[in-house]
């Protein structure tokens, strides 16, 4: 069976970790040769070519500081000599602040040499790399173009003044390149992904989570995953449940009945999110009676062969539909089992 990139090439920038080695992998998985990018990291680089090449697939690396006009239109050059041809290219290079690598300022203490590099790698970098990757692509008359921006364009965290700038001048740019190419035969997107596993912004990011000691010390690839991440939401849930009863009953043992009155209490607000460290790894939480959803809002994840990763932003229900269909299939449930329903006017 024919695959999906067969005979095509494809680009990837940022390729040395995490979302950029999968993408170029699924790349080479469907048939494409693959030309993977990095800076900094050129062994991650060439380990993501060993492994596109062990697994049967072809891929070349090329070194590029995408901040720089020389060697981003050296890169597409080299990429036509070497395979032919340019059809899609992944524009995911990018860097943000760890902790590590690069501090976390406030605007008022941002020096400037972390901004300008910021917007150099993140905005500058997409802007060069669309410039000559639409000049091939304009000559072959298609290609297709995804940028990696963040959720941080959307949704701002103290310390990221740099990288949520340049994640937000990112989507302008895109929408502005997608539109002087839309009657091109070449389309520009952009994914905007949360923090992710296996890449060397979440590792040194919970690098300070780990100090030697516990479970976590054995195995730092569970980290990030969706069974931990879903165990850290609900340790947080329970905590907070449990701190808030103990605010009505008291600093002691706790009953199941005051614990569930704790749940149906909780409102754990964006303030609160920020003190316990979970910006942007879940959404505010307001728990009642009649609402055990607490807003009901997710996000959509896809398996990518080895791993669930985050491919869309928070996304709420439409409540005037959805609530009507939980409540009329509770009452036929509550019918159907004699259950009595609760009365919530009654819950304080």
């Amino acid at each position: 069976m024919a695959k999906k990139f067969e005979g095509r090439v494809a680009l990837v920038t940022g390729g040395a970790s995490g979302i950029g080695r999968v993408g170029a992998q699924i790349f080479a998985r469907e048939g494409a040769k693959v030309i993977v990018s990095t800076d900094a990291n050129i062994k991650g680089g060439e380990e993501t070519v060993k492994l596109i090449k062990n697994a049967g697939g072809e891929a070349t690396f090329i070194k590029c500081d995408v901040s720089r006009s020389a060697e981003v239109e050296a890169m597409i050059d080299n990429c036509v000599k070497i395979y032919g041809r340019l059809d899609y290219a992944f524009n995911n290079a990018g860097i943000g602040p760890d902790g590590k690598r690069v501090p976390f300022y406030n605007v008022a203490d941002c020096p400037e040499e972390i901004w300008d590099r910021t917007l150099d790698v993140n905005l500058k970098g997409v802007f060069l790399c669309l410039k000559y990757e639409i000049r091939q692509m304009l000559k072959q008359k298609r290609g297709a173009i995804v940028n990696t921006a963040s959720t941080g364009a959307m949704k701002a965290v103290p310390g990221f003044a740099a990288y949520d700038a340049s994640k937000a001048g990112l989507l302008g740019l895109t929408r502005v390149a997608a539109l002087e190419c839309a009657t091109s035969g070449i389309r520009i997107n952009t994914i905007c992904p949360g923090p992710t596993d296996r890449t060397l912004l979440v590792e040194n990011l919970t690098s300070t989570i780990i100090k030697g000691k516990g479970e976590m010390a054995k195995d730092r690839s569970r980290i990030g995953t969706v069974y931990y991440n879903r165990g850290v939401v609900h340790g947080i849930i329970s905590v907070e449940a449990i701190r808030k009863a103990q605010e009505k009953y008291g600093k002691k043992p706790l009953t199941g009945e005051q614990v569930r009155w704790g749940l149906e209490n909780l409102n754990i607000d964006a303030k609160r999110l920020k003190e316990l460290g979970a910006v942007g790894f879940m959404q505010p939480l307001k728990v009642s009676c009649l609402d055990h959803e607490g807003g009901g809002a997710v996000r959509f994840q896809q398996w990518d062969g080895q791993r669930w990763v985050v491919i869309t932003d928070w996304i709420s229900s439409d409540q005037s539909i959805v609530r009507p269909m939980i409540e009329e299939s509770a009452a036929k449930y509550a019918k159907e089992k004699g259950i009595t329903p609760r009365d919530c006017s009654a819950a304080s």
